[in-house]
């Protein structure tokens, strides 16, 4: 585990999935396979892009991608509060 520098893929797409839940309202929110796209850009921000799958009251299962947009301020490279949450969206 590191704790310096910039954070791996893997850290970072975990901190977007904590923010895409958020934003979902739902205890029925799943990440299927473990493909993400990532855009490092300066100045310590990422772009990721994703899927995410909710499951609604009904059973239905809903598929989504999304976008988050998010900056790293320094700290354990996966914890949420250590981000800026700068843009969340839905992509068709």
């Amino acid at each position: 585990l590191t704790t310096s520098g910039l954070p791996t893929g893997d850290e970072a797409y975990d901190v977007a999935q904590d923010f895409v839940k958020a934003t979902l309202r739902s205890d029925r929110v799943n990440f299927p396979g473990s493909g993400y796209q990532l855009a490092k850009r300066a100045d310590s921000v990422y772009v990721i892009r994703s899927v995410v799958e909710v499951t609604d009251e009904a059973g239905e299962k809903k598929t989504n991608n999304f976008k988050v947009l998010m900056e790293y301020k320094g700290g354990k490279q996966d914890v949420q509060k250590n981000w800026n949450l700068l843009n969340i969206s839905e992509e068709q």
